[in-house]
């Protein structure tokens, strides 16, 4: 069945605007009037259709706006700092669109934003639509073995937020990037076991881990970080593992 998002007259007030400008210019990514109003009009979809897609547990639209908007443009200095191929991103486990609408439009790199839950990405490709961003993002229906699986996919960089432990994103993301691709993983807390057992992962996928950087979400006491892996050489021969094994029996781990 279709999903198909309403046209909806959203007020987006200058006040949140300027908000979400001066807490994205705080983490370093700067926004014009015309790109906050775009991503106001996207969480607005998502809170408006939540209640029949259960996008999100954060429903105050403030808090939304932090939390989610917020969240996904801190990945964007990260995009900026290192080199990658040319090619388009993919927002792995992507949910309500975040951070790849919000990411696609604030770095303007295009994106494909990827979920194995068919009533979220059929709201998203309304939504995408809605939004005027069918040029720059597309949405796909698949889990990521199977996306692996058809050879379709080889990214410039996979984003992963609140997905999955290290260990599983590293395997996961391995063989839908291209040689020198990035992984960014977006995590609110990061313990020294879970860095060291996606180390060892990453050593069995080809990868290496390039970066953390820490840092704290503009407008509260909430950590972030952001662990950057890099591929380093070609997709091992046993990868992608059976569809669920990745979190079953994640590599790494002891």
């Amino acid at each position: 069945m279709m999903f198909h998002v309403k046209p909806q007259r959203i007020q987006t007030n200058s006040y949140s605007v300027e908000r979400l400008q001066a807490l994205c210019a705080s983490c370093g990514v700067p926004l014009s009037g015309d790109d906050s109003a775009l991503l106001l009009r996207h969480l607005d979809l998502v809170l408006s259709h939540n209640e029949s897609v259960n996008l999100t547990a954060v429903t105050e639209r403030a808090e939304a706006l932090r939390l989610h908007v917020v969240d996904s443009l801190c990945v964007v200095p990260a995009i900026s700092e290192f080199e990658r191929p040319d090619g388009k991103l993919l927002d792995l486990g992507t949910g309500a669109g975040f951070p790849g609408i919000p990411v696609s439009v604030a770095a303007a790199v295009d994106c494909v934003l990827m979920d194995s839950t068919r009533k979220k990405t059929d709201f998203l490709s309304s939504a995408v639509r809605e939004l005027g961003l069918s040029d720059s993002v597309s949405v796909v229906n698949a889990r990521a073995e199977d996306a692996a699986r058809s050879g379709e996919y080889l990214m410039s960089g996979v984003l992963a937020r609140a997905v999955a432990s290290l260990p599983t994103l590293v395997e996961l993301s391995s063989p839908l990037l291209q040689r020198d691709g990035l992984l960014y993983c977006m995590k609110a807390q990061v313990e020294q076991l879970e860095l060291s057992s996606g180390d060892r992962a990453a050593a069995l996928c080809a990868m290496s881990r390039e970066a953390r950087l820490d840092y704290a979400l503009p407008g509260g006491p909430e950590r972030r970080s952001v662990i950057v892996y890099r591929k380093v050489g070609d997709t091992p021969v046993n990868l992608p593992r059976r569809t669920g094994m990745a979190k079953k029996r994640p590599l790494g781990t002891r």
